[in-house]
């Protein structure tokens, strides 16, 4: 009897005891659909010398059930800078849980700052855990620096798992180390002017300004916090110019080749002249000393 006389369900089968003996009984407790709290009832014993009465009491105690949403998050910030993320915490069991406490693994711990999180979720209840971001004061060696870590979240049923993680994409300021390529520009173009003389490469010089262009791209796509793309562009210009270099470098050894062929050919010819020249002289000389060799051959005899 009681708040759980429903809940109980009791197979027995009559049995005796002798003195000093002892048995179980096994009682089957099926919980309804209730909220948690303390549920007390009355077990009835009944034998041939009377009754006992036992109280029961079932201090009903749900597990909550931790969700987090995303589990992964990629975020790309500049050098200097501070951004605030968020992950959201959901509770999708029966019973209450307790956030205690959430760390950042050793990898990103130096770049975040829990800002805030709930500390209790009640059953099918969220709560937004805030993360600040923070580059300032801080240097990179190179135009990307990538980091992966996770944040270890524990609660009142232990640590969470899988732990929810983080990527960095840390860029440096690409809207001045995209200038870095002018200077290779400068030079194709330079030489560009002297070739243009000798061959057409205006072909080439719009490659040039379809490059200059990208840079400025680059910058604005940088400048208006578009970091994931200008990135992608900036590291596609760097493979351009070098095309561009091994272009203009061509060219200049097909001209070098073809102006060595002219020299060979004017050897060549001026060889020729010469030999004919020579042939003619020598033949013109046999010529001269036939038509005169018999009057040679008479002064000999006299």
């Amino acid at each position: 009897i009681g708040d759980i006389s429903d809940w109980i369900n009791l197979n027995y089968t009559p049995f005796t005891l002798a003195p000093e003996e002892t048995a179980s009984v096994n009682l089957n407790i099926i919980v309804p659909e209730v909220t948690e709290g303390k549920y007390t009832g009355i077990l009835n014993f009944t034998s041939e010398e009377g009754f006992d009465i036992f109280p029961i009491t079932v201090d009903l105690d749900y597990l909550g059930e931790l969700g987090v949403s995303p589990i992964f998050q990629e975020e790309w910030i500049k050098l200097n800078q501070r951004k605030e993320i968020e992950f959201q915490l959901e509770n999708s069991g029966k019973g209450s849980l307790e956030i205690k406490s959430i760390k950042a693994s050793e990898q990103i711990n130096d770049w975040v700052h829990i800002l805030s999180k709930p500390k209790i979720l009640v059953p099918r209840g969220k709560g937004l855990v805030k993360i600040l971001i923070s580059t300032e004061g801080v240097g990179i060696n190179e135009a990307l620096k990538i980091i992966t870590g996770s944040f270890e979240i524990t609660t009142d049923l232990g640590t969470y798992y899988p732990s929810p993680t983080l990527t960095l994409n840390i860029i440096s300021d690409i809207s001045k180390e995209v200038e870095s390529f002018y200077p290779d520009l400068i030079q194709i173009e330079k030489k560009l002017e002297e070739l243009k003389e000798k061959t057409d490469v205006s072909e080439i010089q719009k490659e040039v300004n379809r490059i200059r262009e990208k840079i400025l791209n680059t910058k604005k796509l940088y400048d208006n916090d578009q970091l994931k793309t200008s990135y992608d562009m900036y590291t596609s210009i760097e493979p351009d110019v070098d095309g561009l270099k091994i272009r203009v470098k061509e060219i200049e050894n097909k001209l070098l080749e073809s102006e060595r062929k002219k020299v060979r050919i004017i050897i060549i010819s001026v060889i020729v002249v010469v030999l004919v020249i020579i042939g003619y002289i020598a033949v013109k000389k046999i010529k001269e000393h036939g038509e005169y060799d018999w009057l040679y051959k008479k002064w000999k005899r006299t």
